[in-house]
C-alpha cells in the first residue's frame, strides 16, 4: 500500500529497520525492537484508517458514531467495521468493540500494548508472544 502521509515513511522505515534487528535474535536489544514493532503496527493501522475515512469523506459521521471530535483507532476501526463490514449494524460502538476483536484477534493485542506504551508501561508479555510468533 503507498504510503498514507508524509510521515508514513519514516515509521514504516522505522519499524522495517526494527523488524530486521529483531529477526537477528540479539537479546539485547530485543525489548526496544519489539515495542517498535508492535506500536508501529498500531500507528499504521489508524493511519490508514483514517486516511480511508479521510477520502470516502466520512469524518462527521465517525464523529456521530464516537460520540468525539477525537476519536482513537478502536472508535475509527469500530466505526468502519459496523458501516461496512459487519452484516448486522450496531450504533452502540461498545457492542461492536467486541465483534471487532473476533473479526480481527491481533487487533485488541496491538490496541492495548500502544495504549500502555503511551502512558509509559511495557507490556513484556506482549513482547514474548511476538518473538514467538
Amino acid at each position: 500500500m503507498p504510503e498514507v502521509t508524509p510521515d508514513a515513511t519514516l515509521m514504516i522505515a522505522t519499524s522495517w529497520q526494527a523488524l530486521g534487528r529483531a529477526k537477528t535474535g540479539d537479546e539485547r536489544t530485543m525489548i526496544c525492537n519489539c515495542t517498535v514493532i508492535i506500536v508501529f503496527a498500531g500507528f499504521f493501522i489508524e493511519a490508514n484508517i483514517s486516511h480511508i475515512i479521510e477520502v470516502i469523506n466520512k469524518t462527521e459521521e465517525l464523529h456521530e458514531y464516537a460520540g468525539t471530535k477525537r476519536p482513537g483507532i478502536q472508535d475509527k476501526l469500530a466505526w468502519f467495521y459496523n458501516s461496512y463490514i459487519s452484516e448486522s449494524k450496531n450504533k452502540d460502538k461498545a457492542k461492536v468493540y467486541p465483534k471487532l476483536r473476533d473479526a480481527f484477534p491481533e487487533f485488541g493485542e496491538i490496541y492495548n500494548f500502544r495504549n500502555k506504551v503511551a502512558h509509559g508501561e511495557i507490556d513484556l508479555s506482549q513482547i514474548s508472544k511476538t518473538r514467538r510468533g
